[in-house]
């Protein structure tokens, strides 16, 4: 009996032991919007007061699995897990594994979402919870209490007879129904309805023909109350006939009404803001929206109409409101503004498109990317190495609202064109004539300020050449390259196509090819018709390399007869030589020997100026949110953790303090990190490819600037040196 008792009793335990809840900060997350979501889950699993231990083990239940699922719409961008908590994201949900939430505790994780097209609610999401490892046995519903919601009332339709009127609307969330109506605007009649619903049609009779109501309509929830009034209608004159058509045992009666047409004007949009000047901080935008219908709702965009934020309107449900708003603008930049209005009738107005321009400080062109297909390409010896007529591509950011950048080298100019979505600048450098060119970046603002800053050396290299060894040339040939397995150790043929090249190469007469090849092992081989085939001396490669080589080819024999030259089977090939100890002009770092310069900028937890070293060796390594190799570069720096007596810093160039606090938590990294947000460090130091790493000593010198990715044996003997 005691073993059949405790077996029931261990069942109905297993079932309730995972009762628990959940909760929100905050409670709404606005439409179209990045945030941070904290979720909190309380094990409220109940305890058995004086209970043994054994039965206290069974009923004190432990949660050891936790799922949080976004509502429709909503992604989970990141999760940040607590404690021994780990979190494996995918798609709209988050497992959360490894702690353990005893009975009557709680823990706490914050996700960064992205909400879609609707504003989201805190229950709309879901939390799960089960105390079996990997989420076996029962799994809990974890319940989030209801946010309080105001009724949003929208769609207002009336029909009209001439004793009577049905009115209809809808509310966002369900609520009852309440038509408040009279001859004048203080109303005095009233019609209810208690049921809770979203869809809501009241009918009101015992109206006079031929007169002007005037109504309200009113919806209330567990949030609060909701109402439009101010509107009017006017019934059918005395006498309406009326047709009745019976068919079995279905009749439909039709009235003849004379009902207040509908408004089909939009409203009107004034805004009295002057956008003549530049503003250094975003105004605050002042103005009027007019409509005879009355307006509902009042909404601004500053980016031309993609998305809308809710204006600030105290009289709205008049036909006349007064707006205003001050757009979360802080970058410098042209924002198009456009204000919109929506009537009860759901006519929709909107002004003109306003220019904004906030001007805090000019234009600046940071560091950028070089790159030829997807290989980035380092500075070698202080120059950015490419070949003669090979498009070579570029991203710079920028700061101080640039809305125009070329690139400039002699009778060299390259527009740049900007991506609307991430804010960078970026185009392809073409230099038909191999030589050293100086790129300088000139950018306009919407202020017309004009600046020029030096952002880099680019040494142009001949492509490489195929050529008779008699002279003259060769009307066709062909190029290929063959790289080795690091596993198997053969070779086959490269596949060009991920590093946007061609491979074979078909030459014309001229015999250039262009050849740009990754770290690797590789030979060339090369075939013409008459002409032996060639192979060259397998090479290594340890960065990203141009081949210039020039590949000469030797006549098979041949003989005569008559005006014909026959040439005779020769299946024997000549070597070749692929050179790649070229040499590049070396640009010395004038920065090198002197002081750091003066410079603060903001981090993530102190302010960050050139004197805050504390007399200990240091390195400043310039990275940016947006480049590819940023979070490889951070992780060999945090790799490091104390095991220098040096600081080490991670100046993210033209990122905003958010941008950079979000990128660190994603990451999960623990560097010291700060935000150039202006560029201020970018143009001290005159940096012109990312990454870019100055290593100063304990006396505040620079004694070293390495370009690229550094490893950690190049910053422990760089900081020790």
């Amino acid at each position: 009996m005691t073993s059949l008792f405790f077996g029931f009793f261990k069942s109905v335990v297993h079932a309730q032991s995972t009762v628990c809840s959940a909760s929100t900060n905050p409670t709404s997350i606005a439409a179209n919007t990045e945030a941070d979501l904290e979720i909190t889950v309380n094990n409220s699993s109940p305890v058995v007061e004086g209970a043994s231990t054994s039965v206290l083990g069974l009923y004190d239940a432990t949660i050891e699995w936790i799922r949080i699922t976004a509502p429709s719409g909503t992604t989970i961008v990141q999760d940040v897990s607590d404690g021994d908590w780990a979190g494996a994201t995918e798609g709209g949900s988050v497992t959360l594994e490894g702690g353990t939430l005893s009975a009557g505790s709680s823990v706490s994780f914050v996700l960064t979402v992205q909400t879609g097209a609707n504003l989201v609610y805190s229950d709309q999401w879901t939390v799960e919870a089960s105390i079996e490892p990997g989420g076996g046995g029962t799994i809990a519903t974890c319940g989030i209490g209801a946010v309080s919601r105001l009724p949003v009332i929208s769609g207002i339709s009336l029909n009209i007879s001439s004793t009577g009127a049905s009115i209809s609307w809808t509310t966002d969330v369900a609520a009852d129904s309440t038509v408040e109506y009279g001859t004048t605007t203080s109303y005095g009649s009233s019609k209810y309805d208690g049921t809770s619903t979203t869809s809501h049609s009241l009918s009101i009779g015992g109206l006079n023909a031929s007169t002007t109501y005037y109504y309200k309509v009113k919806s209330t929830s567990s949030g609060g109350t909701g109402e439009v009034g101010g509107n009017s209608f006017t019934t059918g004159a005395a006498g309406t006939s009326t047709t009745t058509t019976t068919t079995g045992t279905t009749t439909t009666t039709t009235a003849t009404t004379t009902a207040t047409p509908k408004d089909t004007t939009p409203p009107s949009i004034m805004i009295s803001t002057d956008f003549s000047e530049p503003f250094e901080q975003a105004p605050t935008i002042e103005g009027k929206a007019t409509d005879p219908s009355k307006i509902i709702k009042v909404e601004y965009s500053t980016d031309g109409g993609v998305n809308w934020l809710p204006a600030e309107a105290d009289n709205l449900g008049e036909k006349t409101v007064d707006f205003e708003f001050t757009p979360e603008l802080f970058e410098d930049g042209s924002y198009e503004i456009i204000v919109r209005a929506l009537d009860v009738e759901d006519n929709e107005g909107k002004s003109k498109v306003n220019i904004l321009v906030i001007d805090r400080l000019p234009p600046l062109v940071g560091g950028g990317l070089f790159a030829i297909g997807p290989q980035i390409l380092f500075p070698d010896s202080g120059s950015i190495v490419t070949l003669a007529g090979i498009d070579t591509s570029v991203v710079f950011a920028s700061s101080g609202g640039a809305t125009s950048i070329k690139i400039v080298s002699d009778d060299y100019d390259f527009g740049l064109s900007k991506n609307s979505e991430n804010g960078l600048w970026y185009g392809n450098l073409n230099f038909k004539d191999p030589g050293t060119y100086d790129l300088t970046a000139r950018s306009i603002d919407g202020a017309e300020n004009e600046t020029e800053r030096a952002v880099g050396r680019v040494v142009v290299l001949a492509p490489g050449k195929v050529l008779p060894e008699d002279g003259g040339s060769i009307p066709q040939s062909k190029v290929l390259v063959y790289v080795k397995d690091p596993i198997l150790g053969t070779f086959s043929l490269w596949d060009s196509s991920a590093w946007g090249q061609e491979n074979p190469q078909n030459l014309k007469e001229g015999g250039n090819y262009r050849l740009v090849l990754p770290p690797g092992t590789y030979y060339l081989q090369v075939q013409a018709h008459g002409y032996k085939a060639l192979k060259t001396n397998i090479f290594s490669l340890e960065k990203t390399t141009p081949i210039v080589s020039t590949l000469t080819l030797s006549k098979k024999k041949t003989i005569k007869i008559g005006p014909f030259e026959i040439p005779l089977f020769d299946f024997g090939q000549t070597s070749g030589q692929i050179n790649t100890d070229y040499e590049i002009p070396k640009v010395r770092d004038l920065l090198v020997g002197k002081e750091l310069p003066n410079f603060q900028i903001e981090g993530l937890e102190r302010k960050i100026d050139s004197t805050s070293f504390n007399g200990r060796a240091t390195l400043i390594s310039i990275l940016s949110t947006w480049h590819p190799q940023s979070s490889a570069q951070i992780k060999i720096l945090g790799e490091l953790g104390e095991e220098l007596e040096a600081n080490i810093i991670v100046v993210m160039a033209q990122d905003s303090p958010s941008k950079v606090r979000v990128f660190a938590k994603r990451g999960g990294y623990e560097v010291d990190m700060a935000s150039d947000r202006d560029g201020e460090l970018i143009s001290a130091l005159g940096v012109s490819s990312l990454p870019a790493n100055y290593f100063v000593d304990r006396r505040g010198v620079i004694s070293q600037v390495k370009s690229g990715i550094i490893t950690k044996e190049e910053i422990i003997d760089a900081l020790l040196d």
